[in-house]
């Protein structure tokens, strides 16, 4: 019976390790896609790496023009993914939060700035052909 017990937690440890990994890695390329910033659309792009629980890359908004700004705290759970970037302006530095949900190729994102997270922006990315 305990050969049993540990034989199925031992299976199921590594399908749960198997599992992150996948999710960890399904995030991996480039996303694309568009969100509205005072009424305007604004194009958004990430360039997305996990390396285990740790999401690494740079995400620029604006066209291609746009200075890429680079991850920083970036955590990977299962399909859920959370970073900062840090935006430079003429009033200073602004942190900017982000999370987000992976669901095949599509990221449901929100990203939030300003005191308490007032301003925000919810928008879905699409995984970029490569």
């Amino acid at each position: 019976m305990k050969k049993m017990k540990r034989l199925s937690t031992t299976i199921l440890t590594v399908f749960a390790a198997c599992s992150f990994t996948l999710l960890g890695a399904g995030i991996d390329g480039k996303w694309k896609g568009e969100t509205k910033l005072r009424e305007k659309s604004v194009a958004v792009s990430m360039d997305l790496k996990a390396d285990g629980s740790t999401v690494t890359g740079s995400v620029s908004m604006g066209g291609r023009k746009a200075k890429p700004m680079e991850i920083f705290d970036g955590k990977i759970d299962g399909a859920e993914v959370t970073f900062k970037t840090k935006r430079e302006g003429k009033k200073g530095s602004q942190t900017m939060e982000w999370k987000g949900t992976l669901a095949g190729d599509e990221l449901k994102m929100t990203g939030s700035a300003g005191k308490k997270g007032r301003r925000s922006s919810e928008f879905t990315l699409k995984r970029a052909s490569s």
